[in-house]
C-alpha cells in the first residue's frame, strides 16, 4: 500500500471509530439520564444507584465534551477511559443490585454488557492501549462472578421495580447496541477487506516494479526516454555507463556525442519528432575522448502520449567501440590476405623475370666489348631491375609472407656494427646519437631484416628533417601488461626489447598518422618514395611477432617504437654478423633445377662465368634421373616451386636418400609452406630469395659448399 492510501485508511478508521464511541458515550449519557428520571419519578431506584447512575452521567457528558473538543488528538485517551468506566460502572451497578435484592438476576442486564463493551473498546480505541483495556474488562466480569459465589447466602429481597422489568429494559438496550455494533462490523469487514485488497495489490505492483526496475538497470542495453525537446528525462545505469557523464539526466541528448556526430542526430530527431518517421538508427561517436572517442549505436522510437504520460522518444543504445575495432581489424586482416595472395601470385614469376633481367644486365656491366653508352643502358636495367625487386620484397613483407631467418641477437650490437651505414644514409646536417640500454635482453628475429628496418625508418627521419635536426636510437626492456593490450589491437602481453627511433622533424598530422602503415601512402610525392618503408616495417614486426608504434605531432617530430619479442633461449648461439666476404669462384659441380628456360639459362651462365661446371634440370624428376647416374653432384641448387608434382622440397628429400650428405641450396621467387612455415624459414635450410645479383649467388654458393 503506497503511502498516500495507508493514510487514507488510518483517517478513515479514526472517523469510524470516533463515530462508534461518540454514539456509545451519547446512549450512556441518555441513560443516566433516563434512569434519574426514573429515581426521582417513581422512586424505585436505590440510593446507591442513583449515585452510581449520576456520576455515568457526569462523565459521559465530559467524555463527550473532550470528544468534541480533540476529535482526533485524544480519540485513544477518551476511548480508553470510556471502556475503562464502563467496566467498573457494569461492575458496580451489578454488585449494588445483586447485594440491594440478592437476587442474581438482577447482575444479568449488567453482565450481558461485557461483551459489546469488549467490542466497543476494540472498534473505538486505535492506541496501544486497547489490549489491556480488554483484559480489565474480562478481569471486571471475573471479578463480579468470584463477588457473587462468594455472597451467594445473602437474604433476598423484593424486587421493587421487578426483574422481568429491568431485564427487558437492558435487553432492549443492549439489542440496540448489538444492531449498531453488527452495522458497524459489516462496514469495518467491508473496509478492511477493501483494505486487504489494496495492500495485496500495492505489494504486488511493487514487487513488479521491483523487477521492472531491475531489469531496467541490470539490463546489458542502455535505455532511456527522451523529451520532445531532446532532453534526458529518464535512463537506466547501463546508458550512464557507456556515456560515462555524470547527472546524464536532464543533459540534452546531443550534449553527449563527438561536435562532428551532432548535426545528423539533429536533423534525424527533428524528422521524428515532427512525425515524418517513427523511429530511426544512430551510430556516432561520444564526446569525452578526442584520441579514441567510443561508438555509441542507438534507436529511437517515438511514442505517442497518453492519459497518463506525454509524448516521449525512447532510446536503446550499445557501446559498439569494441566490435567496431574488431571489424576493422578483420578488414585489416583481409587486404593484407587479399594483398598477401595478390603479392604471392605475382612474385614467382615476376621475380623470375627480374632474375633473368638483372642477371643479363650485370653480365652487360661486365663485357668490355660494348661501349660506354651500352653500359650506361645496362646499369640502367640493372637499377630498375633492383627497384622492381625492392617492390616486390617491400609488398611480401607489408603483407607478412617473406621467409624471415630468425637468429638470437643482441639488438644493441647490431646497431652498433649498421651505425656507419645509418651516419651514411642521412644528411650532414642531422646528428645521429645511439643510446644503448644495460642489460638489454635478446631477441630472436630476422638480423638483415631488422638491420633494413632500421635503415627506412632512418630514411624516413631525413626525410622529414629537411632543415637538419637529430636523430636518437634508443633501446631499452619492455614489458607491455594486460592493460597496454587491450588497449592496442593484436598485442600480445609479455617481455620485449624497444627499439625508439627518434627525429625532430615536421611531424605528422593525425590524419596522416592513421595511414601511416598504410602501404603506398605517402606525404613525399610520387618521385621521392614509393610508400612502402613504414608498412615493410610494420609487416616485418608484425610477422616477428612484435608490435609498432608511431608517436608524432606537427612541428614536434616523430617518435617510432618497435616491440620484439624477448627470447628465452639459452643454448641457442649469439648471432654474430661476419664481414662481407669478396665475390669467389670455384670448380664444383653444380645441379640446376629450375623450370624457367629464361632463368636456368641465365644462372648456367653466371655459375660458368663464376668458374662452377654445371648440369641444368628442367624439372625434379629430371633431377632425380642425374643423381642416379655416376656423375659427381657436390651441390643441388633448386627452385622451389615448380609444377610437374614434385616442388623443390621433396625433391632435396629424394635427393639426400640417393645421396646422403649432398648439399642443397634453394632460391624462390615466392615460397609458401614448402620451406617456409609461420613465416619463418625451416631450420637448416639454406635459401636465396629471387631476384639475386651476381655477388649475392656467388657468396651464397660458396657458403653452402664450405659449410
Amino acid at each position: 500500500m503506497t503511502p498516500s492510501t495507508e493514510a487514507s485508511a488510518s483517517a478513515e478508521y479514526a472517523r469510524r471509530a470516533r463515530t462508534t464511541l461518540f454514539v456509545g458515550l451519547s446512549i450512556a449519557f441518555a441513560g443516566s439520564l433516563l434512569g434519574f428520571a426514573f429515581a426521582v419519578v417513581p422512586g424505585s431506584i436505590s440510593t446507591p444507584e442513583i449515585w452510581l447512575i449520576s456520576i455515568c452521567g457526569i462523565v459521559s457528558g465530559i467524555l463527550l465534551l473532550v470528544l468534541a473538543l480533540k476529535p482526533t488528538e485524544r480519540l485513544p485517551l477518551i476511548a480508553a477511559a470510556a471502556a475503562i468506566f464502563f467496566a467498573i460502572y457494569l461492575a458496580a451497578g451489578s454488585l449494588i443490585a445483586f447485594f440491594a435484592t440478592g437476587q442474581a438476576i438482577l447482575m444479568f442486564p449488567y453482565l450481558f454488557w461485557y461483551y459489546p463493551l469488549i467490542a466497543f473498546n476494540k472498534f473505538t480505541n486505535p492506541g496501544k492501549s486497547r489490549q489491556f483495556v480488554g483484559y480489565l474488562i474480562v478481569a471486571s466480569a471475573v471479578f463480579v462472578f468470584i463477588v457473587y459465589v462468594i455472597a451467594a447466602d445473602i437474604e433476598q429481597y423484593a424486587l421493587q421495580l421487578g426483574a422481568p422489568s429491568v431485564f427487558i429494559l437492558s435487553f432492549v438496550s443492549f439489542a440496540l447496541f448489538l444492531n449498531l455494533f453488527a452495522q458497524y462490523r459489516e462496514r469495518y469487514v467491508a473496509e478492511a477487506e477493501r483494505v486487504q485488497a489494496l495492500q495485496s495489490a500495492s505489494a504486488s505492483l511493487r514487487h513488479n516494479d521491483e523487477r521492472l526496475r531491475q531489469l531496467f538497470d541490470r539490463s546489458g542495453t542502455g535505455i532511456g526516454y527522451l523529451g520532445v525537446d531532446g532532453h534526458i528525462q529518464s535512463c537506466n545505469n547501463t546508458f550512464l555507463e557507456i556515456t560515462r557523464f555524470d547527472a546524464s539526466l536532464g543533459r540534452s541528448f546531443p550534449e553527449l556525442l563527438h561536435p562532428e556526430d551532432r548535426a545528423g542526430w539533429l536533423d534525424s530527431f527533428s524528422t521524428l519528432t515532427k512525425r515524418k518517421s517513427g523511429s530511426f538508427d544512430f551510430e556516432g561517436r561520444l564526446a569525452g575522448n578526442a584520441a579514441h572517442p567510443r561508438i555509441l549505436n542507438a534507436n529511437f522510437v517515438f511514442t505517442p502520449a497518453s492519459s497518463l504520460l506525454p509524448e516521449t522518444i525512447m532510446f536503446i543504445c550499445r557501446d559498439v567501440t569494441d566490435q567496431r575495432v574488431a571489424e576493422e581489424n578483420l578488414r585489416q586482416s583481409q587486404k593484407i590476405e587479399s594483398l598477401g595472395q595478390l603479392t604471392g601470385g605475382i612474385a614467382h614469376d615476376f621475380n623470375n623475370l627480374l632474375t633473368v633481367i638483372l642477371g643479363n644486365g650485370e653480365m652487360l656491366e661486365r663485357d668490355q666489348t660494348i661501349s660506354p653508352r651500352g653500359k650506361l643502358l645496362a646499369q640502367t636495367v640493372v637499377t630498375a631491375a633492383e627497384r622492381g625487386a625492392d617492390l616486390t620484397k617491400r609488398l611480401l613483407a607489408f603483407a607478412r609472407r617473406q621467409p624471415l631467418e630468425p637468429k638470437v641477437i643482441d639488438v644493441n650490437k647490431l646497431i652498433q656494427g649498421i651505425e656507419g651505414l645509418l651516419r651514411r644514409t642521412l644528411s650532414e646536417d642531422i646528428d645521429l646519437e645511439i643510446a644503448g640500454a644495460g642489460g638489454l635482453w635478446r631477441s630472436e628475429i630476422d638480423p638483415g631484416q631488422l638491420e633494413e628496418a632500421l635503415v627506412n625508418l632512418a630514411v624516413n627521419a631525413r626525410d622529414a628533417m629537411p632543415d637538419g635536426g637529430r636523430l636518437t636510437i634508443e633501446t631499452a626492456n619492455a614489458i607491455l601488461d594486460d592493460s597496454y593490450a587491450d588497449a592496442n589491437n593484436d598485442v600480445t602481453p609479455g617481455q620485449y626489447v624497444m627499439i625508439s627511433v627518434t627525429d625532430t622533424g615536421t611531424g605528422m598530422s593525425k590524419e596522416t598518422l592513421e595511414r601511416a602503415f598504410e602501404p603506398f601512402f605517402t606525404t613525399k610525392g610520387s618521385a621521392k618514395g614509393s610508400g612502402l618503408g613504414l608498412s615493410m616495417v610494420f609487416g616485418f614486426v608484425k610477422q616477428s611477432g612484435g608490435h609498432a608504434k608511431i608517436y608524432s605531432e606537427l612541428g614536434e617530430g616523430t617518435s617510432v617504437k618497435i616491440y620484439l619479442p624477448r627470447s628465452h633461449a639459452k643454448d641457442e648461439a649469439l648471432y654474430q654478423p661476419g664481414a662481407e666476404a669478396p665475390e669467389s669462384a670455384g670448380t664444383e659441380h653444380i645441379l640446376v633445377v629450375e623450370d624457367d628456360d629464361l632463368v636456368r639459362q641465365n644462372v648456367l651462365r653466371q655459375l660458368a662465368d663464376l668458374g662452377y661446371h654445371v648440369t641444368g634440370s628442367e624439372n625434379g624428376m629430371r633431377a632425380l634421373d642425374i643423381l642416379k647416374t655416376d656423375k659427381q653432384v657436390d651441390l643441388l641448387f633448386t627452385d622451389v616451386v615448380m609444377p610437374g608434382g614434385m616442388n623443390g622440397r621433396q625433391l632435396a628429400e629424394a635427393a639426400a636418400l640417393l645421396r646422403p650428405g649432398l648439399k642443397v641450396l634453394f632460391t624462390s621467387g615466392y615460397t609458401e609452406n614448402a620451406i617456409v612455415h609461420q613465416g619463418r624459414l625451416d631450420r637448416g635450410v639454406h635459401l636465396l630469395s629471387k631476384p639475386y645479383r651476381r655477388e649475392e649467388l656467388a657468396a651464397k654458393i660458396r657458403k653452402v659448399l664450405d659449410a
